[in-house]
C-alpha cells in the first residue's frame, strides 16, 4: 500500500503545480499589470485584496470533494478532515469578508493570514492529489498469485 503512494507523489505534485499556476494566473498578471499602469503592483495591494484567500478557498473546496469521496465510513479519518476543511472554508471566507469591508487592514495580519491560508490549503489539496491519483491494487492479480503459491505447496 505504501508503494502505491509513492507512485501517486511526483504526478500528483506535477498536477497540483500545474494547477496552482493556472489558479493563480489573475494575481500574477494584476501583480504585473504593465498593460494599463506599466508599473509592478506592490505586495500590500495584493494581499489586501483577498485575492489569495479566495485561492485558499477553492483548493480546501477541491480537497473537500476528493477526501468526501474516497471516504470509506462515517469513522473514516477523512471524514473528520472535511470537518476541518469546512470550518477553515468558513474562518477564511469570514477573514475575507473582514479583509475587504475594512479599509484598515494591516498589512503584516494580511500577509501572514494570506500565505499561511495559501499554504494549508496547497498542502491538503496536493494530499488529495495524490489520494486521487494512488493506484489501486489488483485483487485479482493478488488472488491468482495465492492460488499459485498454494498449488505450488500442495504438490
Amino acid at each position: 500500500m505504501q508503494t502505491n503512494y509513492k507512485k501517486a507523489i511526483w504526478p500528483a505534485l506535477v498536477d497540483t503545480l500545474i494547477i496552482l499556476v493556472f489558479t493563480l494566473q489573475p494575481t500574477i498578471y494584476l501583480t504585473f499589470n504593465f498593460w494599463r499602469r506599466w508599473k509592478v503592483a506592490n505586495l500590500g495591494e495584493t494581499l489586501l485584496s483577498g485575492d489569495i484567500l479566495l485561492y485558499s478557498i477553492s483548493f480546501f473546496s477541491a480537497s473537500f470533494l476528493v477526501y468526501n469521496q474516497f471516504r470509506v465510513k462515517e469513522s473514516d479519518w477523512k471524514d473528520n478532515l472535511n470537518k476541518i476543511i469546512i470550518v477553515m472554508l468558513i474562518l477564511i471566507s469570514m477573514l475575507y469578508v473582514m479583509m475587504k469591508s475594512d479599509n484598515e487592514t494591516d498589512i503584516s495580519f494580511a500577509k501572514w493570514v494570506s500565505i499561511l491560508c495559501l499554504t494549508l490549503s496547497v498542502s491538503v489539496f496536493y494530499y488529495s492529489q495524490i489520494m486521487a491519483r494512488k493506484p489501486t491494487p489488483d485483487v485479482a492479480e493478488e488472488r491468482r498469485e495465492e492460488q499459485q503459491t498454494i498449488e505450488d505447496n500442495l504438490v
